[in-house]
């Protein structure tokens, strides 16, 4: 496992959580909601990169992003007056900084794992911070340099143009990190009086990531689904204040946030446009933040009745994620042929034209849609593994759980029936249920 990628990321972590994100260095200089002018310019900047900047393009202009962002940070204590204008222009420039670090997982051979470190080490670094705050120029210093790390993290190339299915999860991701950001808004106050041990709640957060792990191997929407129950837990123990349910319900919250930190850098990490698919999913997230801080500003006042809203939302927005994932996933190629003569919607999904049914992409994961293409366009398993970063046994997974899917018994089969999707064998929206 490379050291490097882990090391980039989780300096990135620490710079995100200690500065801009309303943490404990701006804190002891007088700036207690640095994510106040940070989340909505690196939202947009975010968001601007994902639709608009060619990868080229982004490959020129990021190493210039991450210079600006260390040296704005170390400028930061020493111009306190400006400190509004100086996180604006962090939230501009960092944006090269983030989708950055998430490029330097996607070509690695452990990238679940080694996000998972990364998440883990950057809240390790970020502890004594948090024990003994303070606003001493050198600690920005020794917070932002090692964000220059990612300068030497290669470059990831995209696989393919398309954004894959990033759209059904952004609904669930914007949701969560509303009602995360209106639950710190309203018992992080709370929290810091009451805590047992200021600090304990990040144990949390790593304990969940590292098992999360876990789930994601087995499956990977289970991760999604668990964050979605601890944060409903944590505002269910909201309706009962007291010190106790306050820190448990601080502790179970963070550990809903780390399952779904880790779900979301495993998702976008697997998806075929990276820069497109950060920049868009993670301006979904600051957005979702930046909205619950926001509704917790204003209505300090309805503390319960946030609460209660919060809990029912997710629990809405879990039964939206069920009912959405066996509309996408529900459904398996048919055995016969269509019996009007129709044809299927066809899209074109590379340069060599291989025809994939709309509705067929739907059963695939993106790695496996990727292995499939690979194996489309006459590749061995062993060109596709290192185009990809996996093993070749990782790609012979794959290729299983294709031929299951789609109902193939064998390679051979597989691209048979492929072959001849617009001739007789596929039916077009007329589908059988059955298991996957």
């Amino acid at each position: 496992m490379k050291l490097l990628p882990v090391l980039a990321f989780a300096s990135f972590i620490l710079w995100l959580l200690a500065v801009p994100m309303d943490g404990p260095l701006p804190g002891a200089i007088g700036m207690p909601e640095a994510a106040r002018y940070f989340l909505l310019p690196h939202a947009g900047m975010l968001a601007l990169l994902g639709l608009a900047c060619p990868p080229r393009w982004f490959e020129r202009l990021a190493p210039t992003g991450i210079v600006v962002t260390v040296l704005l940070t170390m400028l930061l204590p020493w111009q306190i007056n400006r400190a509004p204008w100086i996180l604006f222009g962090l939230g501009l420039s960092g944006a090269f900084v983030t989708i950055r670090a998430g490029l330097a997982l996607r070509r690695q051979q452990k990238p679940v794992m080694q996000a998972a470190l990364g998440l883990v080490l950057g809240n390790l670094l970020l502890f004594p911070l948090c024990l003994r705050p303070n606003g001493q120029a050198w600690l920005f210093i020794v917070t932002s340099l090692p964000l220059l790390l990612l300068l030497k993290c290669p470059p990831s190339i995209p696989a393919s143009a398309g954004s894959g299915r990033l759209w059904p999860y952004l609904p669930f991701i914007l949701v969560f990190n509303v009602v995360s950001g209106l639950m710190y808004g309203f018992i992080f106050p709370a929290y810091q009086a009451a805590a047992f041990a200021p600090g304990m709640e990040l144990s949390f957060y790593m304990a969940a990531v590292l098992v999360t792990v876990l789930v994601i191997r087995r499956e990977r929407d289970l991760a999604l689904i668990c964050g979605i129950i601890l944060g409903m837990a944590a505002f269910a123990l909201l309706q009962y204040p007291s010190r106790p349910t306050i820190n448990l319900s601080m502790f179970i919250m963070q550990a809903g946030a780390g399952a779904i930190d880790l779900f979301l850098l495993v998702f976008l990490l697997s998806l075929p446009a990276p820069i497109r698919s950060f920049g868009i999913g993670l301006a979904t997230l600051c957005l979702g933040i930046a909205g619950g801080k926001w509704i917790s500003r204003h209505f300090a006042d309805m503390a319960e009745a946030i609460a209660l809203c919060g809990h029912l939302t997710l629990n809405l927005s879990l039964l939206t994620l069920y009912f959405l994932g066996r509309r996408l996933h529900g459904h398996t190629l048919p055995m016969a042929p269509p019996r009007n003569g129709t044809q299927p919607a066809i899209s074109d999904d590379n340069e060599d034209g291989l025809r994939i049914p709309d509705h067929l992409r739907l059963l695939l994961s993106e790695r496996e849609y990727l292995v499939l293409v690979g194996t489309m366009d006459g590749r061995s398993y062993r060109d596709i593994a290192a185009s990809h970063g996996i093993s070749e046994s990782s790609v012979k997974t794959y290729m299983r759980r294709i031929n299951s899917k789609l109902g193939a018994g064998s390679k051979k089969e597989l691209l048979q029936r492929l072959e001849g999707v617009g001739e007789q064998l596929f039916a077009s929206p007329d589908f059988i249920d059955r298991d996957k």
